[in-house]
């Protein structure tokens, strides 16, 4: 929650209440005492830092960057091999912020001209420095370029958002379909207004489409039954 918080340009609040003898609850305090051992190592990556400048995370996990530096958080690990699009600034030095001797981790950085596609792999350790969240850091020339459209990732998928479509509403209507404080949509009701996006692939292929609904808490039960076009 912390690194989802900082990627998003947020501030986090860490309450804890003692109890009635004025005790910190033990799992409060170890809680607190893991989010420390943490920060001693990657504060870096929190302390001074601004949120993504993408809007939308990737599927491993969020982003932080400060000059010169962009922070991946990665919280599922993907074994030796990592793979990022879309950043199209030069990188100088890529390593563990966990590492004390900060050795610099194999890198490949390509750019495809003819679809204008930007690349980056790393090579890693086998498993991770940490379990919850392990911090690799890029040191970059100048300042930082990304491409902040939504992309196609390293596995093939395409994740669309309904934070990020456009909102179509037949002329003269009124607008019933919206975007909730979730970022998802709600009040769908009208079959006439329709979402889009724009997005780039950079490898072709069939692909399977997932929608993913849900319904507002203790709600009724889902009505199905509904139709779903996709073009």
């Amino acid at each position: 929650q912390l690194a989802q918080v900082a990627g998003r340009n947020g501030n986090y609040l860490l309450n804890v209440g003692p109890t009635s003898e004025g005790v910190i609850p033990a799992p409060s305090v170890e809680r607190l005492a893991e989010v420390g051992k943490w920060m001693e190592v990657n504060g870096d990556s929190i302390y001074g830092t601004n949120g993504s400048p993408l809007p939308y995370d990737f599927p491993w996990g969020p982003v932080t960057v400060k000059p010169g530096k962009v922070f991946l958080h990665v919280f599922e690990w993907p074994g030796e091999t990592f793979t990022i699009f879309g950043l199209k600034s030069k990188v100088k030095n890529a390593y563990l912020l966990a590492d004390p001797a900060k050795k610099t981790l194999w890198m490949k950085q390509e750019h495809d001209l003819k679809i204008d596609h930007h690349s980056l792999t790393l090579k890693l350790p086998k498993n991770p420095p940490d379990a919850k969240d392990s911090v690799i850091v890029l040191e970059t020339f100048g300042p930082q370029e990304w491409n902040s459209g939504l992309l196609q990732q390293p596995d093939g998928t395409i994740t669309l958002p309904a934070n990020l479509a456009g909102i179509q509403v037949p002329e003269g209507a009124k607008q019933e379909l919206r975007i909730d404080t979730r970022g998802v949509a709600e009040h769908w009701t009208n079959a006439k207004e329709w979402m889009n996006w724009e997005f780039h692939t950079s490898a072709p292929g069939s692909f399977n489409v997932v929608i993913i609904t849900s319904m507002q808490k203790n709600g009724a039960d889902w009505e199905g039954g509904h139709d779903v076009k996709i073009h």
